[in-house]
């Protein structure tokens, strides 16, 4: 959470969360495999290789929903996902 205008950013990141919910629901509803990965998980994860074969093996994987995110994100802090569509079921 930003240190500075929390009136502004609670609301907003309150409405971003909501909205990312309703679009995984929709794209599960479709049928579609949904990988969130999170903006500050890459800023922090500069492995190239690592973070392609992470990709790799989530896409050849089962997992219907996964998640890419760092322990500040899990602690509560909030990044900006990028939605991957992988595909049908």
């Amino acid at each position: 959470m930003p240190r500075s205008r929390k009136e502004f950013w609670e609301p907003k990141l309150l409405g971003n969360r909501k909205r990312d919910a309703a679009d995984v629901l929709a794209l599960r509803e479709a049928g579609w495999r949904v990988l969130l990965v999170w903006e500050c998980f890459l800023r922090e994860n500069k492995d190239d290789a690592a973070l392609a074969a992470s990709l790799a093996a989530w896409v050849e994987g089962k997992q219907v929903l996964g998640e890419f995110a760092n322990a500040d994100f899990l602690q509560g802090d909030v990044g900006t996902p990028a939605v991957f569509r992988t595909g049908k079921k």
